[in-house]
């Protein structure tokens, strides 16, 4: 309703009576009104305003230059929302999306948070995975390495770890433990999670030697980004094939890494 009252009042703007004498219409100004009148849905304005030679300028060029900065604004905000809100996956889900500063920032806000919890029993927090890697593709999804003293001593901490929103899913890997953190609009989503291992462990060491020799290689981060992209298509609602499928590369980097 709001839209079809905007549309109207457009129209009687434009259609008022105009002076020749004290308004030449301008190229910027027929731009930002074209502009206007696409983005309130009214796209058959458009042919009357490239028709028309000149109107009523001085009001009506305020009124437009207002829109634009509105529509302007709106847009810078509904931008903001897509970054915040590209972090997290569906389960299951595979989409692949460039590095983005905010994936940084994301993690070091968990790894701030982590070492207020755990304290002096968190050897050592580090953002993994290809998330930390700015040369290549990544799911949003952060990936956290914890390095601990003693795995059991942290399950004492599940209670605290729970209330502020890392939940515990055992794991997948031996003598790793498993937390997930997800959207609080959205609980499907997953949004990082967290491997904590054993400090200088195996696993740890796999963990930081993998990224980085991709940061130091970008070769080799580049051919593994385009694994990525064709497991990607391949596996698009499969996360446990598509994660499955590259181990091959992974293993293959770690026997050129000495410890």
């Amino acid at each position: 309703m709001k839209t079809r009252n905007f549309n109207f009042f457009l129209a009687i703007l434009i259609l008022l009576p105009y002076n020749n004498t004290c308004c030449e219409r301008s190229s910027v100004v027929e731009h930002n009104l074209a502009k206007v009148a696409m983005r309130v849905r009214f796209p058959s304005l458009a042919p009357l305003i490239n028709k028309s030679k000149s109107f009523k300028l001085s009001i009506l060029a305020r009124v437009i230059e207002f829109f634009i900065l509105i529509f302007e604004v709106n847009d810078l905000i509904k931008n903001k929302e897509a970054i915040i809100m590209s972090i997290g996956l569906k389960h299951g889900e595979v989409i692949l999306e460039n590095h983005q500063v905010e994936w940084e920032e994301y993690a070091k806000k968990i790894i701030s948070i982590l070492k207020t919890i755990l304290g002096d029993d968190a050897l050592a927090i580090e953002h993994i995975g290809s998330t930390s890697l700015p040369s290549i593709k990544a799911k949003p999804i952060i990936d956290i390495a914890v390095g601990v003293k003693n795995l059991d001593l942290i399950l004492s901490y599940n209670d605290v770890l729970n209330e502020n929103g890392f939940i515990f899913r055992e794991s997948d890997h031996e003598e790793q433990l498993l937390y997930t953190v997800k959207d609080k609009l959205n609980p499907d989503i997953a949004k990082s999670y967290i491997h904590v291992v054993t400090f200088n462990s195996k696993a740890w060491k796999n963990y930081l030697s993998f990224r980085d020799y991709l940061l130091k290689n970008e070769d080799a981060a580049k051919r593994y980004e385009a694994l990525k992209i064709k497991l990607a298509e391949k596996y698009r609602n499969d996360r446990k094939s598509y994660t499955s499928s590259k181990q091959k590369f992974i293993d293959e980097i770690l026997q050129k890494v000495n410890y």
